[in-house]
């Protein structure tokens, strides 16, 4: 648990030491939104997703449909949580969200390169920080769970139905 907390502080402390750099280069109107069974709501727009990228099908095609997969997966078990923009760069990702839930626990869902090497380090592995916390890696994708989050095996379900 110690662990946990101390990890969570640190991709706090870096997420937010590293916002203006990551918002200026990628996502410069992504902030903070929170969601509910019942409703969305979003402070902000978030950018345009890629002219494809209408989830018409239940197949993921870019980073911006798997999030929009797995947040709708999210609502449909009745989860609410509050999501930001997490410390992605430190492990070698693309794009990543935390998903807060609202009764505790942290959900993190990471996109990477699948020719990376961070990528493939991690998948062999399937744990970051060098072993202590296992993930879910496929198809580009991990998904961190911690083990105070209540409904983790959905939430781990729910991750691998939105790849399929």
């Amino acid at each position: 648990m110690k662990k946990i907390l101390v990890l969570t502080l640190i991709i706090c402390v870096l997420a937010l030491s590293s916002c203006s750099a990551s918002v200026s280069i990628s996502n410069p109107l992504v902030t903070e939104e929170s969601t509910s069974a019942k409703s969305i709501t979003t402070s902000v727009s978030e950018p345009p997703l890629a002219e494809s990228t209408a989830i018409t099908t239940s197949k993921v095609t870019t980073p911006g449909d798997m999030y929009a997969v797995f947040e709708s997966k999210l609502t449909e078990l009745g989860i609410e949580y509050e999501k930001i923009i997490c410390a992605f760069m430190m492990i070698g990702g693309d794009s990543g969200y935390t998903y807060s839930p609202a009764d505790g626990g942290e959900i993190n869902l990471i996109h990477f390169d699948v020719n990376g090497q961070d990528y493939k380090n991690i998948e062999k592995s399937q744990s970051i920080n060098d072993g202590q916390d296992p993930v879910i890696a496929k198809d580009g994708y991990i998904l961190f769970v911690s083990d105070d989050t209540s409904q983790k095996t959905d939430i781990q379900s729910a991750f691998s139905d939105a790849l399929n």
